[in-house]
């Protein structure tokens, strides 16, 4: 009996601290704050006061009138400073590269959850589309197609890029070796649901030895976009890290010329 009571108190605390601290287990942001000056970069802060009334931050360069914008949405660690000069070849080709700090990152207080995410990303969106007459493409990595996919329940951006996307949140944690995780999560993040919703241009990019994400996430989303001019590629070799390689710059800059020019379809 009093082994009984000893396990039944082991599995209480665990799922308490699961359901509880859930958030830690899928966000790593660095919460120290470099302005891009300091960084030699050129890109220029904007500060937002969110629908809340809480402070977020875009990063950006204007480029080409002629060329379509992207809003890169990043992973869900490190915070803009990390991939910012990853984005470099993009503002040295001329696009306009708009970047969203995520709540808990960098200096910007809050919690990143699905709700606040997707807030966010829509307000962030609409004050883009005050900065520019391009296109608007939004481009996420990893964690930040989810939060893409989360912008196109309200909005629609004239194209998607998904680099390493996930199904689902839910899905995903299902997958790992974690007990009971995937029926305590408080947010689902589940693109499979919203991309059947857009059907404008969609790229998705995935590395065939992605041990983090693997490639059937990308290859159901996939399959469920109902977008007739949608493309699958899968990067051979490439792990879950592929995007700090500098290897899908040709490959999406190609992709988005040959649908985009002077910045219309």
């Amino acid at each position: 009996m009093k082994y009984l009571l000893v396990i039944g108190f082991i599995l209480i605390t665990y799922l308490f601290v699961l359901y509880t601290f859930q958030e830690k287990f899928y966000f790593w942001p660095t919460k120290t704050y470099q302005p891009p000056k300091e960084l030699n970069l050129p890109f220029l802060e904007k500060k937002l006061i969110m629908s809340d009334g809480s402070q977020g931050m875009i990063w950006y360069v204007k480029g080409n009138v002629d060329m379509p914008a992207i809003l890169f949405l990043h992973g869900n660690s490190y915070n803009l400073e990390k991939f910012a000069p990853y984005m470099m070849p993009f503002v040295n080709a001329g696009y306009s590269v708009f970047m969203l700090e995520y709540r808990g990152f960098g200096f910007v207080q809050g919690k990143s959850s699905q709700d606040n995410l997707f807030s966010d990303v829509t307000q962030a969106f609409d004050w883009i589309k005050t900065q520019t007459n391009s296109p608007v493409i939004v481009y996420g990595y990893s964690f930040g197609c989810a939060v893409g996919m989360g912008l196109t329940l309200n909005r629609s951006p004239e194209a998607l890029i998904l680099q390493a996307p996930f199904v689902s949140l839910r899905q995903l944690v299902k997958e790992k070796p974690v007990p009971f995780a995937s029926y305590l999560l408080q947010d689902s993040f589940s693109s499979d649901e919203f991309i059947q919703q857009y059907k404008n241009p969609t790229l998705i990019l995935h590395g065939t030895k992605d041990a983090l994400i693997p490639i059937h996430h990308a290859e159901i989303l996939f399959n469920l976009s109902p977008s007739p001019d949608k493309t699958f590629i899968p990067f051979k070799g490439a792990d879950h890290r592929f995007f700090f390689e500098n290897i899908t710059f040709p490959v999406i800059d190609k992709w988005i010329q040959k649908r985009f020019n002077k910045g219309g379809i």
